[in-house]
């Protein structure tokens, strides 16, 4: 099941209206099959519809959202950035249902890279507890 399927699938069970994709990359990879009445996609380098950092968007922005997808920059530091504004901005707005988060993990070396040196580039992110 690819990540398209899987967030359709989780808005059509919870009558989601509003959806937050941080980190959209290439729209036509998965912002642009999202079915649901208002998307809302950051990522600054981007088609977007909020062509800057995903920290400017935290900063900028208020409402609520019934699914937020993180997606962004696969470092470990932006990964840990992105959770801890998205869960701020959660509970300071009431602002989410639901909340998904996916982080790859490198198969390469060169995947793992903090440059877009590779079309692959999952990033430094780890998984694990944070302690």
């Amino acid at each position: 099941m690819n990540r398209t399927i899987l967030l359709n699938g989780l808005i059509r069970e919870r009558h989601a209206s509003r959806y937050l994709e941080i980190g959209v990359g290439l729209v036509e990879e998965n912002f642009a099959h999202i079915q649901c009445a208002e998307k809302v996609g950051v990522d600054p380098r981007s088609g977007a519809t909020f062509q800057r950092t995903s920290d400017e968007f935290f900063a900028q922005n208020g409402g609520q959202f019934d699914v937020i997808f993180i997606d962004g920059q696969h470092t470990e530091a932006q990964t840990l950035a992105d959770l801890d504004s998205t869960t701020r901005w959660i509970v300071s707005h009431r602002g989410a249902r639901s909340c998904y988060t996916i982080v790859f993990l490198p198969t390469r070396g060169i995947s793992a890279s903090r440059t877009s040196i590779s079309k692959v580039r999952t990033g430094t992110a780890r998984c694990g507890r944070r302690r």
